[in-house]
C-alpha cells in the first residue's frame, strides 16, 4: 500500500470536493444565476440550505471517483499503488471540507465568489499546511471502531 496510507485519500476527497464546490460558486457568480433563482418563488434559506447539501454530493462523487480507481486498479493488477480505501479517510475529509464550507460560504454569499476569492484560496491552503501538520498526530489518537481496509 501506499506510504501515506489514509490521509492520502482524506486530502484527495478533501481537495477534490472544495474545488467542486468553489467552481460550481464561480461558474453561478458568472452565469449571473442568483438573479435568476431570487426571481423564483424560493426562500432564500432554500437556495442556501441547497447550497450546503450541494457540498455533500461534491464529497460523495470525489469519494466514488477514488474508490473506483482504488477497484480498478486492484481488478486490473496494474503495478500502480493506490491510496488505501477507509472509512476513516472520508470522516475526516468529509468533516474538513464541512467546516471549510462553513466558513468560506457566508463570506461568499455576502462579498461574491471574485471578491472572496483571494481568501478562500489562502485559508483553504492554510488548513492543508496545518492539517498535514498534525496529521500523523491526529491520524493515531483517533481509533474508529470501524478501522479497516476494504481490498478486493
Amino acid at each position: 500500500m501506499s506510504s501515506i496510507g489514509s490521509t492520502g485519500l482524506t486530502y484527495s476527497i478533501f481537495a477534490v470536493s472544495y474545488l467542486l464546490a468553489m467552481n460550481a460558486t464561480a461558474f453561478e457568480e458568472k452565469n449571473n444565476s442568483d438573479i435568476i433563482l431570487l426571481s423564483l418563488p424560493i426562500r432564500k434559506q432554500k437556495i442556501v440550505l441547497a447550497k450546503y447539501i450541494s457540498v455533500y454530493v461534491y464529497i460523495a462523487i470525489a469519494t466514488l471517483a477514488n474508490f473506483s480507481i482504488y477497484i480498478l486498479t486492484n481488478l486490473l493488477s496494474i503495478p500502480f499503488q493506490v491510496l488505501p480505501f477507509t472509512f476513516e479517510g472520508i470522516i475526516l475529509a468529509s468533516v474538513g471540507v464541512t467546516l471549510l464550507c462553513s466558513i468560506t460560504f457566508p463570506l461568499v454569499f455576502k462579498l461574491g465568489y471574485n471578491q472572496s476569492k483571494m481568501f478562500n484560496n489562502v485559508l483553504f491552503f492554510l488548513t492543508v499546511f496545518v492539517a498535514a501538520l498534525m496529521t500523523d498526530k491526529l491520524i493515531l489518537s483517533i481509533h474508529f471502531p470501524f478501522q479497516r481496509q476494504y481490498s478486493i
